[in-house]
């Protein structure tokens, strides 16, 4: 959903070996980045295999919005002003989204990107159902797997979620800002693996739809799902050795 700066070229990085997910993948490397289709493998990430669906006996929602560079170093005075800021703590604080947490029995997960840094304080809520989890008080990993349902809003860990087979909802209402500044290889629109917000209220709709429907990835998603990636299991890190033995690395 990012694309990549100068240094992942392959000119600049001079990699003997490139491990993807799929061809449309694969096309972002040879396509966008110069590397040669023989540098380039469909054998899925090795850390996909480790990906365990633990949600049973957590009843828990991961919100992970990512960074936004333009507020990297800003004094405290200008990220609390910020617009980003303001919309996720209108959300954590949300009379509406309190009310179905405490309905459902649900705890909102709000995980600060590490780029926040000095800044993560500002974030809390009103309810103990929403807990503002520092980057280094839990594992990511162990989030996602614990969760039912991710909310962000342009970050790759969509995709971790998205090969578990749970559902994401994207909250994307500066996508504009956002591709102005970094650029996306998909068209954010139409290629999500999720549905997108672009308002407050589009957001909890959704969220409350997944609810109802008891964290069900639904049917368009599902149907994407395969299409998505080459291979759902657990052998990745065995298709990575193989290549590696095959070509003598």
């Amino acid at each position: 959903m990012k694309r990549l700066n100068e240094s992942f070229l392959a000119k600049n990085m001079q990699s003997v070996l490139c491990c993807v997910t799929s061809e449309a993948e694969k096309r972002i490397f040879t396509d966008e980045l110069g590397y040669k289709s023989t540098q380039v493998v469909i054998t899925g990430y090795p850390r996909f295999d480790a990906l365990q669906d633990t949600s049973a006996g957590h009843r828990e929602i991961l919100m992970m919005p990512t960074h936004r560079s333009w507020l990297f170093g800003v004094e405290r005075e200008v990220f609390v002003n910020s617009d980003y800021y303001r919309r996720y703590m209108d959300l954590l604080n949300s009379p509406r989204l309190i009310a179905l947490l405490e309905e459902h029995d649900l705890t909102l997960m709000f995980y600060v990107h590490p780029s926040i840094g000095e800044h993560r304080d500002a974030f809390a809520s009103v309810s103990k159902r929403v807990q503002v989890v520092p980057y280094d008080s839990y594992a990511l990993d162990d989030l996602m797997m614990r969760c039912k349902l991710l909310v962000t809003d342009y970050s790759s860990i969509a995709w971790d979620v998205y090969y578990m087979g749970k559902p994401t909802v994207f909250y994307q209402y500066d996508t504009q800002a956002y591709l102005d500044t970094w650029g996306s290889y998909i068209d954010l629109s139409k290629e999500c693996p999720g549905e997108r917000a672009e308002t407050h209220g589009e957001l909890l709709g959704l969220i409350e739809s997944y609810v109802d429907n008891g964290f069900a990835l639904k049917e368009e998603f599902s149907a994407l799902r395969e299409k998505r990636y080459a291979f759902l299991d657990a052998d990745n890190a065995r298709r990575v050795c193989d290549v590696l033995k095959k070509r003598r690395l």
